[in-house]
């Protein structure tokens, strides 16, 4: 009894060395899955660590553009800024002009309407002083024209009268 007892726990023991032959080959396959992913894990990180250093990078390029950026827009902003103050002085200096030439255009055509308004006077009261010179040289003209008539109509008179007087008075009167 003793030996199948033995066969028996020889058996186990067989069965035991097997089961642990079988588990430290799982074991073993498990350890080298592991140590691939491992490896992989490695090589990822690897790369995720070249990719955050790329990203960096990246990041302060982008950031030292993004500054250059900023600083050019506030320079063009104060450029704006300053174009439209002066655009705004600009436009209040064009608004004081075009007030005074309103303003000089309306006195100007005052000046000439009153200036008109005197020529006007002035060449009525001339034309009144022409006309008025006129009608009294004309009164003059028919004045001397009928003294003219009457001094030609006794000057004939007078030489019809002589005419008809003798030769010797006549010759006293040359």
């Amino acid at each position: 009894m003793s030996r199948p007892l033995i066969s028996v726990g020889l058996a186990i023991i067989a069965v035991i060395a097997l089961l642990l032959l079988i588990a430290l080959v799982q074991s073993h396959r498990h350890v080298r899955s592991v140590r691939r992913e491992l490896h992989r894990a490695k090589e990822q990180i690897e790369q995720s660590q070249t990719a955050a250093s790329d990203l960096e990078r990246n990041v302060a390029k982008l950031k030292t553009e993004l500054d250059a950026a900023n600083s050019k827009t506030e320079q063009l902003q104060d450029e704006l800024d300053r174009d439209q103050s002066q655009l705004k002085e600009q436009q209040g200096h064009e608004q004081e002009l075009t007030g005074d030439l309103e303003k000089a255009r309306k006195e100007a055509g005052e000046q000439l309407a009153g200036e008109r308004e005197a020529s006007q006077r002035q060449l009525q009261s001339l034309t009144d002083d022409t006309t008025k010179k006129l009608s009294e040289s004309e009164k003059q003209v028919s004045d001397l024209t009928e003294q003219l008539k009457s001094v030609s109509a006794d000057r004939d008179a007078a030489k019809s009268k002589l005419d008809g007087e003798p030769n010797s008075t006549r010759s006293h009167a040359e």
